[in-house]
């Protein structure tokens, strides 16, 4: 079985730590409720600078390395082998260092690590000619292309993805135990 992983918000448990990091950056709340948007510069009204700092700073202190797993993951990579899992992420390239880091402290076991080359996944798989029984995903645009490539996408709920609705070949899910059951009936 081959399975295709996302990182933020589908391995690592981004959301809490941007937020942490904002907080304590900006000095106000960036409450979980506002995440109701893809892109937090949209959803706290950022300017260019202070989103800037935002990923500068995050990426300077090294906290890429620090985010925790989503609840489930460990569970769930126990029971595939390395060579079935290949991670694609939308990070910008000059995080492959500390991204790569991460997986192995995390001890994610994969047989690849591709940095996203264009706007959207399903361009790095044709790519790299790879062939997919699952994708697990967190961004809608992106699912929607991996499916229309005859992957079966598990599209994990969000507030940035519920009003898009449903898709052929999206299945949406609520957390890890959801795609463990799907993926490894």
């Amino acid at each position: 079985m081959k399975i295709g992983l996302d990182i933020a918000g589908v391995l690592a448990d981004s959301d809490p730590a941007f937020r942490t990091h904002m907080q304590k950056l900006f000095q106000r709340p960036f409450p979980k409720k506002d995440v109701v948007c893809f892109d937090y510069q949209q959803c706290f009204n950022f300017s260019e600078v202070q989103f800037k700092l935002f990923w500068e700073t995050f990426t300077r202190q090294g906290k890429w390395e620090k985010i925790k797993l989503m609840p489930g993951v460990k569970q769930f990579l126990k029971q595939v082998k390395a060579e079935d899992v290949t991670v694609i992420t939308a990070r910008p390239k000059e995080l492959q260092r500390q991204t790569a880091n991460w997986l192995k402290i995390n001890n994610i076991p994969h047989n690849k690590l591709i940095f996203m080359s264009r706007e959207s996944k399903h361009h790095d798989v044709l790519l790299h000619n790879l062939k997919f029984d699952y994708f697990v995903e967190d961004r809608f645009e992106f699912s929607k292309d991996l499916a229309d490539l005859g992957i079966k996408v598990l599209l994990l709920n969000y507030p940035w993805n519920l009003g898009f609705g449903e898709y052929p070949g999206i299945t949406r899910v609520q957390n890890w135990a959801k795609i463990s059951k799907i993926i490894l009936k």
